[in-house]
């Protein structure tokens, strides 16, 4: 009876942090699928530029929270939890505000002038969404994949089912019903901040977790640069417009995110206790099993872009887009790409290389502005969307060479 409940508890974790990725990369990618259907190019254009905001944050947030807590949390003690709450909204604030100051002055250069009312929802909504994120993530971590789940259904279904009654027409009105639907999860979070503990034994603790996690923390704004570069070179020498076409359309291709999601929250995790007791080798073969997988799945879905690409953009995003369609494919692989340098970045990590994601994205960077500057400069949005695949190359060659030479 015992044997069956443990196996009926396992089957059901499983269960949910699938559920739970669904409703994330799921739901993220039918906000960008219904934003671009409901608002102009000009607005979609805008509100690309919100979400990659929110990327910002989130991937800083990854690497200073969950990264590192993935692998220190099976010998920390129950205080780390709300410790690191704590952290988090002292940070929400602040990267919520440097995203406004950022879009004040260089929203501008990029065709955007963003007004008082948009930079002021757009602070709300980012210190919301973070806090809901951190309910969700830490979750994963510190209690199960259940309780991730109830987070993302609390959050995800309701912002869906608002946007399409509303209809919103601009980018504030969207950025209004992400802030009311972030409330519960966002809240949450205060449990957490309200159990006391004195600010030296905070600090103590929370110096030790950053100082672990420092090269994750590198790592971050590289990660997000080498992704973002391309767009933000595209906006400033074209326009928004041909920045919400690249970013949306590759926006279909982030339900492959779940998997993504699925590996950095749940796998990472069981992983790092693997190997914590020894296992390294099971978790070698863990990885080498889901990349079998992965690239069954990858072809599969590549034959069906190639035949069927233009009919999906055109449902799904209307001929505006789907004169574009191309770009589908160059997602498609870029994202492949894209998967296997992270799984054999985090398959490093996990033996106890935090430096090898810092240093491959930091070339992953170097590579994405080169080619930006040129193949934008001739090719235009064409180029752009071939950056995205030659930067993950990139990523894996500079990931070998520094295993082979320096490790």
């Amino acid at each position: 009876m015992q044997l069956k409940s443990l196996l009926l508890y396992r089957y059901l974790n499983r269960f949910s942090a699938l559920a739970d990725q669904l409703l994330v990369s799921g739901g993220n990618f039918l906000i960008v699928i219904i934003c671009a259907n409901l608002l102009s190019i000009a607005e979609q254009g805008k509100f690309v530029y919100i979400f990659s905001s929110y990327m910002a944050v989130l991937l800083l947030n990854i690497g200073i929270f969950y990264q590192g807590a993935a692998i220190l949390a099976p010998n920390k003690k129950s205080s780390y939890l709300s410790n690191l709450a704590k952290l988090q909204a002292v940070l929400a604030l602040i990267f919520a505000l440097v995203a406004v100051i950022f879009w004040r002055f260089i929203g501008p250069l990029l065709n955007w002038q963003p007004s008082i009312i948009e930079l002021s929802l757009l602070f709300v909504y980012l210190v919301g969404q973070q806090l809901a994120d951190f309910s969700r993530r830490s979750a994963y971590i510190f209690y199960s994949s259940t309780r991730a789940m109830l987070y993302s259904i609390s959050l995800y279904p309701l912002r869906l089912l608002i946007l399409l009654i509303v209809r919103p027409s601009n980018v504030s009105q969207v950025l209004i019903i992400m802030i009311i639907t972030e409330i519960f999860s966002a809240a949450s979070v205060v449990k957490y901040i309200g159990r006391y503990d004195s600010f030296d034994c905070w600090w103590s603790e929370v110096k030790a977790h950053i100082s672990y996690s420092k090269f994750f923390i590198y790592c971050a704004p590289l990660g997000w640069l080498w992704i973002y570069i391309p767009v933000f070179i595209l906006g400033y020498m074209t326009d928004k417009d041909q920045v919400a076409i690249l970013v949306t359309i590759r926006g279909l291709t982030n339900m492959a995110n779940v998997f993504m999601e699925q590996i950095e929250n749940k796998s990472v995790n069981e992983w790092s206790k693997i190997n914590f007791n020894g296992g390294s080798s099971a978790v070698e073969k863990n990885i080498k099993s889901l990349i079998a997988k992965a690239s069954l799945i990858w072809i599969s879905i590549f034959l069906v872009f190639i035949i069927l690409g233009q009919e999906i953009i055109s449902i799904a995003l209307g001929q505006v887009y789907a004169q574009y369609w191309t770009i589908l494919i160059y997602g498609w692989v870029a994202f492949g790409l894209y998967f296997l340098s992270r799984v054999m970045g985090i398959k490093y990590r996990i033996q106890g290389d935090n430096k090898i994601e810092y240093v491959g994205y930091f070339f992953g960077v170097l590579i994405s502005t080169g080619l930006s500057i040129a193949l934008i400069y001739f090719y235009g949005i064409y180029g752009a969307a071939f950056v995205y695949i030659m930067a993950p190359i990139g990523v894996i060659i500079t990931q070998q060479l520094y295993i082979k030479n320096y490790r």
